[in-house]
């Protein structure tokens, strides 16, 4: 890939449930679960099995790095403080303020079954994989059934653990593959404040000549991304894009090859609007999402 991309090894959501770390919250008027994963990292039911598999996938071999969330926790702390300051429509979802912080590339989630046999123990370990980009599933539910004679559970469960996890490696290095090839997509969001007088369908300057704002907009970001797509929910005010951008880049000091990320894209955005006269901040929400607010002339 050029660089170690980024994984974040959490466990899944019915031991989540299973084990209390689940609450619910009402949020624009829909109810969605909360997962205390702060906490659940530090449970002794699970912490082993996410260290196990942690070794496989970032040990001194491995081809990616393991995110951190101990070290993070301060950094989250702050972050959910800012975000309550927030207005509705600015806040972020808890699963956005880790995926920020954090940074992976991938949420990888881990749900074991285990029971004992007339010879030893079963275990079933379930995992899947989250694009913390978009926070779908382009990896789900992967189930697959480990069974052992030693009579030592402890060291029964690390086995099985470990072999699923270097069996769903595989499929997570594919996903990284596929990837590097189509981009990471998002959504871009652009709005303009109540103090500016024009709006997405007025005339502007650009280049010598002059353009619809919204056209001046759509050639910004295709400029900026592999492909962009107009959400429907655009009006004068407000304009929405689905983009994909490259995964990596090439660092044009260095030479070397970087991750890319949504914030790259909202600091070119910010450029490009001012090049343009216009004031601009850009805000990154999680990993995937760019909300741009469109100040003033300058």
């Amino acid at each position: 890939f050029g660089f170690k991309p980024s994984v974040l090894i959490v466990p899944g959501d019915a031991w989540m449930e299973k084990n209390e770390y689940v609450t619910t919250k009402m949020s624009k008027g829909v109810e969605k679960q909360i997962f205390d994963y702060k906490n659940a990292i530090k449970d002794d039911g699970i912490n082993t099995v996410l260290a196990a598999c942690a070794n496989i996938y970032g040990g001194p071999s491995g081809a990616f790095v393991v995110a951190d969330i101990k070290s993070k926790l301060d950094l989250i702390a702050r972050e959910e403080q800012k975000n309550a300051a927030r207005n509705d429509m600015r806040q972020e979802s808890d699963m956005d303020i880790f995926a920020r912080c954090l940074q992976a590339d991938i949420w990888i989630k881990i749900d074991l079954k285990e029971s004992k046999t007339t010879d030893g123990y079963k275990f079933t370990i379930t995992t899947e994989g989250i694009d913390p980009y978009t926070q779908t599933k382009p990896l789900p539910g992967y189930p697959v059934d480990k069974y052992s004679k030693i009579n030592d559970p402890d060291k029964a469960r690390l086995n099985a653990v470990q072999g699923a996890a270097n069996e769903f490696k595989s499929k997570v290095f594919q996903h990284f593959t596929n990837v590097v090839e189509k981009g990471i997509t998002g959504q871009l969001n652009f709005a303009l404040s109540e103090d500016i007088d024009i709006n997405f369908e007025s005339y502007v300057e650009y280049e010598d000549d002059e353009y619809k704002f919204k056209e001046v907009l759509d050639a910004f970001v295709q400029r900026s991304s592999n492909s962009r797509e107009v959400n429907g929910s655009a009006t004068e005010t407000m304009r929405g894009y689905t983009v994909t951008i490259p995964f990596k880049v090439e660092n044009k000091l260095s030479g070397t090859i970087e991750k890319n990320t949504f914030e790259s894209l909202a600091n070119k955005v910010e450029k490009d609007l001012k090049k343009m006269g216009f004031l601009a901040k850009a805000e990154v929400m999680g990993m995937g999402r760019v909300e741009v607010t469109i100040i003033e002339e300058l």
